[in-house]
């Protein structure tokens, strides 16, 4: 788990990240809270976002016969 300084009293083994944005720390939620009337205006905004755990984007495949398939019937149908 990554460890930092806290945004608001500068102490260091800051823990707790900001879970909106995730780009600082603090080190405990009444540091937190203090410092949110601060950082709310940049959190979200202009924020590299770091994500907790990158999940795969989900695709839809569609089996490759099945997309020949289409590629045939589209090309038969645009002959004259």
């Amino acid at each position: 788990e990554e460890v930092g300084h806290c945004a608001w009293c500068g102490q260091a083994g800051a823990y707790r990240w900001c879970a909106r944005c995730r780009t600082v720390a603090f080190c405990g939620a009444a540091c937190q809270h203090a410092h949110w009337p601060l950082h709310r205006r940049e959190c979200g905004r202009g924020c590299l976002r770091k994500p907790k755990h990158a999940k795969p984007a989900k695709v839809q495949s569609v089996p490759l016969g099945l997309q020949l398939d289409r590629v045939v019937a589209w090309w038969f149908s645009s002959l004259p």
